[in-house]
This record gives C-alpha cells, structure tokens and sequence, in this order.
C-alpha cells in the first residue's frame, strides 16, 4: 500500500520521478508510477534517475518496462504461464503478443518500493516455485501410496509403525502445510514470502477506498454530463421553437401561391439528436432561401422586424422573376434552336410547381434553384438559367431537330438508348457547351452554337457508325451486328478517335461484346 507521502507526490506531480527533466501529467498506467515514455520504453534514464535496483543497490540504466512475449515456445508449452499473467496482483500492460512488465525492483528517492509487485523475472520463477510444488505434491502422493499398498508386516512391527506414524502426524503439524495448486493461493504464497509483500487482505482498506472514490468520481462526472447535456438540449429545442416562430412569420409575408413550398425546411429532428448547438437547425428546400436565411437561422435573434421585411420583399422578388422565367418570352418560335428548346423546357417545366422538384443532398431534399440558378436570371443569362435546372444537358433537342433527327429516323444500326448516348455525347463533346463556360460568359450565344456544333459532331458520329458496321460484313453476323455496334457506343465516350484506320483494332478489343 503507497505511503500517504508517495500519494501525495503522485498527486502533485508534474515531471518524470526518473529523469526529473521531462514533464508528464499523469500517473502511468499499469505501473503506479510517474514516469515519462521515454523512461519507459527507451531506458535513457539512467543519467539522472535517483531510484536504486533492489539487487545491485546502483542506479539503473536500463527502461523500466519489459516486454514478455506470449509467442515464446516456453509460453505456448506451459498452460500455467496463462493463470500467471492472468492473475489480478500480476500487473501488466498488454499489447499485441506482449505483456510489458516492470523490468526490476525499484524504490523512489525516500527508499520507499514503487511500481508493481511483478517483474519480467518473477514470472520465470513464479514458473520455477509452481513446478517445485508440483513436484513435492507427486512425491508426497507417491509416498503415501506406498505405504498404503504395504501388506507385509508383523504385529509388532505393526505396532512400532503405528506409533511412529503418531510421531510423523505430530511432526507434520508442526509443519506449515503447502498452498493448494488449484487455485491462486500459491501465487500469493510466493509474494508474500519471496517478494515481501503484503498479504492480499491487508489490501482490503485501501482497494475499498479507492473503488468508492473510482465511483463517486464516475457517479459526478455522470451527473454533471447530464446537467451538461440537458441545458444544451433545452437550448437546443429553445433554438428550434425561436426558428420555427420565425419562419411562420415569414411566410405569411411571402406571396401566393407557393409560399409553403418556397419556405418548407426539414433537418430538426437530425439537429436535436446531433448534440451540435452550434450547427444550423434547419435547413429550405429552395437552396438560395436558405443561403440568405442561413444567418438569421443560426442566429435567431438577429431578425428584426425590418430585416424580416426586407428579406420577404427579396424573396417575393426573386420568385416573381423565376415564375416569369417559365412564360419563355425571350425564346422565339422562329429561330430553329429556341423553338426547339422552348418545347422542351416547357416539357420539362410545365408550371412553376415543376421547379420544387427535390433531390437529395448531404443535408436532405433540395431543389435546383440555388444562388447560381438566380444569379443567372439577375444577369439577364435565361437560357442559361434554364440550362442549369437541366445540368446543361439539351441533348434531347438535337434529337427532334434536323438535320439529327433524319439521321437518326434512318439509323440502320443503332436503337434509341444508343441514339441518347450519342446525342449527350455530341452536346458534351462540344467544348462550347461546358457548365463552367456558360456560367461565366456574358451572353447566352454559346447556346446556338452548342447546338450546330452539337448537329454537326452527331452526323459526324453516325458516319463512323455506319462505316464501322459496314467493315463488320463477314466478321460480325447481321442479326448481331446491330446489337454488337449498340455495345460498342455505350462504351464509348469519345469518338474522335473513331477512326477507320482504327476499326481493326476496335474490333480486335471489343470482339468479346459480340453476343453469342
């Protein structure tokens, strides 16, 4: 049991009691002792340790910490080294294989033992002690069975062994009688009488005391993670009730007919359960809403009756501008491409309901009217705009328009998956027709060319096609070259090098697609 004086030097210290130069916080665990990692696994503490080796009487150089490695042979052929390291006064620190045990005896600079009870080289000899009373057991049993089985004897002798016996039982009470074998009283036996240590009872106290306090810290701790957790919870909630308040007072200044879809949030049940009080608690489906609301959400108190105002003006404003967007004025029914595109947006986005369409995102559902989507309409960029709820993907158009639409009518190979293939390819393949690009230019020009580049690269396409089903006459049979070329196409994401030179070694890598 530590001395009130070593508890009161564990519980004040702040640098290793070895090297006394390197800063530590806390008592090592497993060794009882305040001891820097370097000490304990480097051994360079010698130079400045004030401890002393209980068998040299010198100061030690060597690491405190020991590894004892279960792979050992030795180990693996002796069961009893299991009930060894597995016993509760054998300290040690498992990792891996290896249990790190204190390599010797040592005292603090009072001459007071520190750290455990157990060294690397006890566990041999605990070893050594259990196989010397195994051995004095068997003889002791082969003795008694010896003189049980002894049948030959005369009366008198009979009687002299009689009271000899008498004398051998007086004798054997004298003797101390050996610690069972079955159970860990032969390791307590050997602590107590080789390693001087104290009888496990004389422990009772102290383990007492400590247990209690190791509870009585857990039950506070406990308590005030509770408190800790339940204000933070009903600030939480209290956010939640101040946001919710805010939101239904907005949206009665929000204009008809899409005001509950325009300011529908989701995201407070995740919030509450997150135990994050600084995260935003809720989250509008309509990202540009939720961007400009962002600060105010986090932040409740912010909103003033005039910024609510303000921010219900700019809202009704921007949703006044994108149901405007949807009568597609600005496109003319005389200009191939826009005709063209008019119908289909107006396809796509039959009403205005069309653009609350969610999708899922890191957050929740969402829709495609984020700050970019409204930045464009700012800028006057409404084909752009439009392009962007589609990704900028207007490969539908080239389908229905000439001259695409002909060749494709009277494509000999090629089914209708394929044909949307190779129209998204030919709009994508157009470097024009990029998602950064029609972003950042001033005007939406890049549409019309989009579109004769795209016709262009899609009659181009369809050539190459037909060429290449052509060359398969007498390789490829024709109930299976049309299913073979669709292959081809959908695994293929760029045709410049759809070359005819180059049909042999296409056919070569891809004859495995032809369908058997």
């Amino acid at each position: 049991v530590p001395s009130p004086l070593r508890l009161l030097r564990l519980a004040n210290g702040k640098r290793c009691e070895f090297c006394l130069t390197s800063g530590t916080n806390h008592v090592r665990p497993g060794l009882g002792v305040f001891a820097c990692w370097n000490c304990v696994v480097s051994g360079k503490q010698g130079r400045w340790n004030r401890g002393y080796s209980r068998n040299s009487g010198s100061s030690s150089s060597i690491k405190l910490t020991k590894a004892w490695k279960t792979s050992w042979v030795r180990y693996r052929k002796n069961p009893i080294y299991r009930t060894i390291l597995s016993y509760s006064r054998v300290a040690s620190n498992e990792y891996g294989t290896n249990h790190y045990f204190w390599s010797e005896h040592r005292c603090d600079v009072s001459g007071e033992r520190v750290g455990p009870l157990v060294t690397w080289g006890d566990v041999d000899d605990l070893k050594s002690y259990y196989d010397q009373l195994k051995t004095a057991a068997a003889a002791k049993e082969a003795a008694a069975t010896a003189a049980a089985i002894s049948t030959v004897a005369s009366a008198s002798n009979v009687a002299a062994a009689d009271n000899g016996n008498d004398n051998e039982e007086e004798e054997e009470e004298e003797e101390e009688a050996a610690p069972s074998l079955s159970n860990g009283e032969w390791i307590e036996y050997y602590l107590t009488k080789n390693l001087n240590a104290s009888p496990k009872e004389n422990y009772a106290e102290f383990n007492e005391t400590f247990t209690n306090t190791v509870q009585m810290a857990d039950r506070i701790s406990r308590e005030r993670e509770d408190l800790k957790k339940s204000k933070r919870d009903d600030k939480m909630q209290t956010k939640v009730e101040k946001v919710e308040k805010m939101l239904e007072t907005l949206k009665a200044l929000i204009n008809e007919p899409f005001r509950e879809r325009a300011m529908k949030a989701y995201g407070k049940e995740k919030y509450l359960k997150s135990g994050m009080s600084s995260n935003q608690c809720m989250f509008l489906e309509t990202p540009f809403i939720n961007v400009w609301l962002a600060p105010y959400i986090k932040s409740p108190s912010k909103m003033t009756k005039k910024a609510m105002k303000e921010m219900a003006e700019k809202i009704n404003v921007e949703i006044g501008r994108i149901e405007k967007l949807l009568e597609m004025d600005f496109l003319s029914d005389d200009d191939d491409f826009e005709a063209a595109a008019k119908i289909f947006f107006r396809e796509c986005y039959p009403d205005v309901e069309a653009l609350y369409t969610c999708h899922s995102s890191y957050h929740g559902p969402t829709n495609m009217m984020t700050e970019e989507f409204v930045g464009l309409i700012q800028g006057g960029r409404f084909i752009g705009a439009l392009c962007y709820l589609q990704t900028n993907n207007l490969s539908p158009i080239l389908l229905v328009t000439e001259p695409s639409a002909s060749l494709a009518q009277a494509s000999k190979y090629l089914d209708e998956t394929s044909l949307k293939k190779m129209a998204r390819i030919a709009w994508n393949q157009t470097n024009t027709s990029s998602r950064a690009l029609f972003q950042d230019r001033e005007d939406d020009s890049w549409a019309a060319e989009a579109f004769a580049a795209g016709h262009k690269f899609f009659g181009e396409a369809m050539a190459k096609v037909d060429k290449f089903g052509a060359w398969l006459e007498g390789k490829v049979d024709e109930d299976k070259r049309a299913g073979f070329l669709n292959n081809i196409v959908m695994s293929f994401w760029y045709f410049d090098d759809f070359k005819e030179e180059d049909f042999e070694k296409i056919w070569k890598n891809n004859a495995r697609l032809v369908r058997s």
